[in-house]
Parts: structure tokens; sequence; C-alpha cells
């Protein structure tokens, strides 16, 4: 107890963005040991986001605020548990989520043998795992299934017409679509309570690509990874 109360007090003898990133608390080089960490955690909160996704009410001017929590948690959990996910993705696979200020070094860097020339105190923001998350996982069979979807769905529903509707289809995005939508999440729309309206079948898109990182880079189901108390 002593050792901690020390560490706590010196923790907070300076308190300033650069002290607290220098601190002893934050040094660490995340590896392979730390995936399952970043798989759960990031999975737990995916789950929660879908199940306020699933939450409707209908709108009652009384109880906006309360209606509107739940698009505002779900886009939280969401784009943090993505991060988590794709960064515990980087790790399982032998990649650093450090930056490195090694500029002679590929992209995503590999643990091995380049832990020494890793920052202890950086970690990278998401649209360095956005950028980089392809070379690990292979999204060839989700693009080839949003392609057929969308095929399927437009035969399904040829020849119906709707006054005013200009497409009785949804969009299917590709992946790298997908992806930069989950940074505009990120690192946009938590900054403010600002919602984007979308297809009830774009959010089960959405939730469709994490399953397929999921079981394409972790080799498990988001409800597998998301259950934190083993039987």
């Amino acid at each position: 107890m002593p050792i901690i109360h020390n560490q706590i007090n010196l923790f907070w003898s300076r308190p300033t963005l650069a002290n607290f990133k220098k601190s002893f608390f934050s040094k660490r080089i995340y590896t392979e040991e730390d995936a399952d960490l970043f798989l759960k955690i990031g999975a737990y909160l995916i789950e929660e986001a879908r199940r306020y996704s699933e939450e409707h009410r209908p709108w009652h001017e009384s109880e906006k605020y309360e209606i509107w929590k739940n698009p505002i948690m779900e886009n939280i959990d969401y784009s943090i548990g993505a991060e988590y996910l794709m960064k515990g993705v980087f790790l399982k696979n032998g990649y650093a989520v450090n930056t490195s200020p090694n500029s002679g070094l590929s992209h995503p860097i590999k643990l091995k043998n380049n832990r020494g020339k890793l920052s202890q105190t950086e970690v990278h923001l998401i649209n360095y795992t956005v950028q980089h998350i392809a070379k690990i996982v292979d999204f060839t069979e989700f693009d080839a299934k949003q392609k057929q979807d969308k095929e399927t769905e437009r035969a399904k529903d040829k020849g119906d017409r709707l006054r005013g509707i200009t497409s009785m289809g949804i969009p299917h995005p590709t992946p790298r679509q997908l992806l930069e939508y989950i940074q505009f999440k990120r690192n946009h729309s938590l900054h403010r309570p600002f919602i984007i309206t979308e297809f009830t079948g774009i959010t089960r898109q959405l939730f469709d690509f994490l399953e397929y990182i999921a079981q394409k880079g972790a080799g498990s189901t988001l409800k597998e990874l998301a259950k934190l108390i083993e039987d």
C-alpha cells in the first residue's frame, strides 16, 4: 500500500498533459499478451452498442433527452469498441499498436524484433488502425457479400415504386467506406451530441462488419469475446 500511495502522489505531483503522458503509469509496450484485453473490452462495448441500437422509442418532446441518449451511447460504445477490437486484432496477429519514431519501419509494424524501436508512451490513433487493418484482415469475402446482398435486394425490389423515393434499396458500402465511417464516428461524432441518421440495414451492416473483423482477425465471434467471465 505505501508503494501505491507514493506512486499516485508522484503521478499527481505535477498534473500536466505532458507529465501524464510521460508517467510510469503510461509507459508500456503492448504485446500479444495484451490482445485479449483489447479484444474482450472492444467486443463488450460493441455488444452494448448493439443493445442500444435495438431500443426504439416513439418520439415525445418531454422525453427527448432520454430518447437521444440511446443513439449517443450507441455511437460512443460502437466507435470506441471498434477501436479496441481492431487494436486487439493487431496485437493478436503480432503487430504493434505503439507508435515508433523510427521512419525506416514498414507499416503495420511487426512486434517481433521491433519492440525496442517503439514508443513507450504513444499509441496509434484510430486513423492508423483504419489505414492498415486491411493488411491484416482479408476483406475479400465481406466485400463480395456486400455486392451480392445489394444485387439480391435490387432484384427483390425490381418494379416497386414509392412516390418521392428515388431508390427502393439501400447502399452497401465497401470495407474501406465502412472503415472511414467508423473513423468519422470515433474522431468527429463523439465530440458533439450529433447523430447521423442511419438506415436499419446500414446499422446491421456496421455490426456485421465488426463481426467479420472479430472472426477473421481473432478467430472468435463478438459474443464469445464479449463474455468477460469464464464459466
